[in-house]
């Protein structure tokens, strides 16, 4: 056992994280992307407090509402982009 010991002294041993390849990083965002998604928070946010504060929905009811016109606005958005992307 000694002898084993000896001989790995020398090298060092490390196990290679491939975490970050196999899931290209999941702690963080790109830039690109993590811009639009803080967008998409601003937008959601922005539209709950008009909800709330100028049309008299209730909290719930605001929050769903905001909610529902952003997710709206993302499809559109990617619609928009996939037609841009076809071929004519």
């Amino acid at each position: 056992m000694a002898a084993s010991l000896g001989a790995a002294r020398g090298r060092r041993f490390s196990i290679p994280d491939r975490s970050g390849h196999l899931f290209r990083h999941p702690g963080r965002l790109p830039r690109r992307r993590a811009y639009r998604l803080a967008q998409h928070a601003d937008e959601v946010i922005g539209l709950f407090i008009e909800y709330r504060d100028q049309h008299g929905y209730s909290e719930d009811a605001a929050r769903y509402a905001a909610a529902v016109e952003v997710a709206e606005g993302i499809a559109a958005e990617a619609e928009l982009r996939q037609v841009g992307q076809q071929p004519a």
